[in-house]
């Protein structure tokens, strides 16, 4: 019985860390995509504002 409560301690921590690791991976994700849309520059797409479309 203590074997497979050792086991089952060893799988719980097992999958906290894959978790703590996916989680690291969606912050450098996160800091990447930042990165690049600095790189990018400022959004250059038009924008009209203050202008009815029906007349």
């Amino acid at each position: 019985m203590e074997v497979l409560a050792a086991a089952a301690k060893a799988d719980i921590a097992a999958i906290i860390g894959r978790i703590g690791a996916a989680e690291l991976l969606l912050e450098a994700a996160d800091w990447f995509s930042g990165e690049l849309k600095d790189l990018q520059g400022p959004d250059d797409s038009a924008q009209v504002v203050g202008v009815d479309s029906l007349g």
